[in-house]
């Protein structure tokens, strides 16, 4: 069992205080039927290639926050998300008093942000625990901007997502 921690920011009034939240996340086998997320490589019209994290329900949980000229560039962006430790997951308040969460990389850069707003912590706290469950065996689609797909994957190693 790994343990991570998610940070809980508070904007406003509340600004002095941080709350931790932590999760249990369980090293599983590779899971493929019932899987809760996914991540899609999607290619615009543009040619450039982005990544989201999708759930079961289809919703999308995460997203890049930058497109990519190359595939590889954007599969080591994912590998980025997988390998992350969850204390580098904020969720937070935005200026409209909604719930997101964002991922920063070592260095502070912004890598990737909630697909959507949350009307309280909780949801948002779900969604980060979601995203900071993900390991080398989330299954990996690749789509055209059309959502048709190119390709599935389902990962066999732990090493990296290749």
């Amino acid at each position: 069992m790994v343990c991570r921690s998610i940070r809980i920011d508070l904007l406003g009034p509340a600004a002095s205080v941080t709350y931790a939240c932590v999760i249990a996340v369980a090293v599983v086998p590779p899971r493929q039927e019932g899987q809760a997320v996914k991540f899609q490589i999607v290619q615009n019209t543009a040619q450039q290639f982005y990544w989201r994290l999708v759930a079961r329900n289809h919703l999308i949980i995460a997203v890049g926050v930058e497109s990519y000229g190359n595939k590889a560039d954007c599969r080591r962006a994912i590998d980025v998300i997988v390998r992350a430790p969850a204390a580098q997951f904020h969720v937070y308040q935005d200026f409209q008093q909604l719930w997101r969460w964002r991922l920063s990389s070592p260095t502070g850069q912004v890598v990737a942000i909630s697909g959507e707003s949350y009307v309280n912590l909780q949801g948002a706290a779900d969604s980060a625990a979601l995203a900071a469950g993900t390991d080398a065996y989330t299954p990996l689609e690749e789509l055209h901007d059309s959502g048709t797909a190119i390709r599935a994957r389902w990962p066999k190693s732990t090493s990296s997502i290749k």
